[in-house]
């Protein structure tokens, strides 16, 4: 066999990443105290106008304070999309 086979994900893999993200200090909680993301609220909601679309039907839109908040740390932390994704699902 010439490439290794996708093992999948442990049983208890993302307990064990969790705990690691814990232990050597998620920076997180700290930027939740530092700032305040919701004062954006007033710039990024007219931004974000849903009231144009044509029909209610599809999924709904993320929350724009959310997906800011996104953005951010990924140009602060050199995310990528999966990275934040993965973070986010706690």
């Amino acid at each position: 066999m010439k490439y290794r086979k996708n093992q999948g994900v442990g049983l208890f893999d993302k307990e064990n990443t969790l705990q690691e993200l814990l232990e050597n200090g998620n920076p997180l909680p700290k930027l939740k105290k530092i700032i305040d993301f919701e004062q954006f609220r007033d710039i990024l909601e007219p931004v974000f106008d849903n009231t144009r679309r044509k029909s209610n039907a599809g999924r709904k839109p993320f929350d724009p304070v959310f997906m800011f908040k996104v953005l951010f740390l990924q140009r602060l932390y050199g995310m990528s999309d999966p990275q934040i994704e993965y973070h986010y699902q706690r």
